[in-house]
């Protein structure tokens, strides 16, 4: 019973600190002569914390309790403006504030607490004076719309977790006078590509730049630092470079490749099912201002689209100097053209089907390649002894020239003449609304000289094979 009672007044002290008293929107506590703003209760939007309460200055903003101020269920805050009064940020004081995408940190801020901005998903960039030399572990974890941070230029320590899937982020500095940075501090910054590390750092803690996938360049400034773990890789691609008159470099870092400040790579990705690109010359590193041609050669069936990343070009072969990395993807797309003219393109044709893109008829059989997959076969099939079968032992329904008799195919009369010549009889009909037609002529063409014993015909419409003339 004592137990439950003395944990029913420490709750009963938590719920009270946090609580406070209330002025306006604002609920807030009194701590040596200065208010700690611990709540609000406004509607939101674009709010400016006041520089006093009752008559107290507002000296701080959340507590240490990690009571956020704009906490759940108010996410409505939009834009803040804190006071010259505010020397500390609270921790989690605007946690989970999804809206807010503009913050205004006065010179009198010193402290920024654990997790105070954690998960603005709506923060897209934040300057932090040169005042604050203190900021929490996980003070801006999970803003994913985070795209540029500046730190102050006095802070020594970035706190594990910091940064921690800022997933859009792909700029920040880092000051001079950092000498640790901690635990996951860059874990799943997707969007990192590059990071500059100065010369008072000394440790890099495990899983400092897990997950960042697109960190392909580490710069450090100074004598190579203490890790303590062997997870502050993972899953990047990054390559580590050093100066040459710094100590304890080797040929790896945390098992990545090492080079020397001044070298640069090339990276290059491509679908290798379709293509493939060569580089000369082929080096791990290039000096700055070499030159380097790489050339992309799509598969047959494919054709090459355009160099994206460090070029946009579209022809195939392209020429760079190096002056920074270069990441590039060569793009290959489906080759949609019908060099043979058989109905299939040459992407269906090398692919798909396996066939000639460049003879209409691939195994010589008699039937286009088109055509037999029209008819649900491989072009590879081989017609030649069906047809053969077909023309000595016509069934019902297949006559030579010779069996053939009138007959009529819709508006087409294909009539027999008393000869055994054919004529073929059709009319040219005109309209002027789509609707209802009238002969414009009535026309015939006969058909002389077909074989006795086979004859194929067919009706096919096509263009002039001559230009006509221009009027004067």
């Amino acid at each position: 019973m004592r137990f439950v009672l003395l944990t029913y007044l420490c709750f009963t002290l938590v719920l009270q600190a946090a609580m406070g008293e209330q002025s306006g929107d604002w609920v807030y506590s009194v701590s040596n002569n200065k208010a700690i703003i611990t709540g609000y209760t406004g509607a939101g939007g674009a709010v400016a914390i006041p520089s006093s309460v009752n008559g107290f200055p507002v000296g701080q903003v959340g507590s240490e309790l990690l009571v956020p101020v704009f906490g759940f269920p108010n996410r409505t805050l939009t834009s803040l403006t804190i006071p010259n009064s505010v020397t500390s940020i609270g921790g989690q004081a605007f946690f989970g504030c999804k809206s807010l995408g503009l913050v205004n940190i006065p010179n009198s801020v010193t402290a920024i607490g654990s997790g105070a901005f954690s998960q603005c998903s709506s923060l897209v960039s934040i300057s932090i004076p040169n005042s604050v030399t203190s900021i929490g572990g996980g003070a801006f974890s999970q803003c994913t719309s985070l795209t540029e941070v500046v730190l102050p230029s006095q802070l020594t320590t970035i706190e594990g977790q910091s940064f921690y899937r800022c997933t859009a982020l792909t700029k920040i500095n880092i000051p001079n006078y950092i000498t640790r940075i901690g635990y996951s501090a860059f874990e799943d910054c997707w969007s990192l590509t590059k990071i500059t590390l100065p010369s008072a750092l000394r440790t890099l803690e495990a899983g400092v730049f897990y997950g960042c996938v697109s960190l392909i360049r580490v710069e450090f400034l100074g004598d190579v630092p203490t890790s303590t773990g062997v997870e502050i890789f993972v899953s990047a691609p990054a390559t580590i470079y050093y100066l040459a008159n710094r100590t304890g470099w080797g040929s790896s870092f945390a098992y990545r490749d090492t080079a020397l400040i001044g070298t640069y790579r090339i990276i290059v990705s491509y679908e290798t099912s379709k293509g493939g690109v060569t580089i000369n010359p082929l080096k791990s590193f290039y000096t700055s201002g070499e030159n380097v041609s790489l050339v992309a050669s799509p598969y047959t069936g494919y054709l090459f689209a355009q160099w994206s990343g460090a070029s946009t070009a579209t022809a195939s072969t392209l020429a760079i100097t190096m002056d920074s990395d270069k990441v590039l993807t060569a793009s290959f797309v489906e080759d949609i053209g019908d060099a043979d003219g058989d109905g299939l393109n040459n992407f269906q044709e090398s692919v798909v089907y396996g066939s000639n893109p460049n003879q209409r008829d691939t195994n010589s059989d008699g039937i286009e390649d088109g055509q037999a997959v029209t008819l649900g076969y491989s072009p590879n099939l081989s017609f030649s002894a069906l047809i053969a079968h077909l023309q000595s032992n016509p069934p019902a329904g297949l006559y030579t020239a010779s069996q053939m008799q009138t007959m009529a195919f819709g508006d087409l009369v294909l009539s027999k003449n008393a000869n055994g010549s054919f004529t073929l009889y059709y009319d040219i009909e005109q309209s002027t609304d789509l609707q209802n037609w009238t002969t414009y002529a009535p026309l015939s063409t006969p058909l002389t000289g077909l074989p006795a014993d086979k004859a194929f015909v067919r009706i096919k419409a096509k263009q002039s094979p001559t230009t006509p003339q221009q009027n004067p």
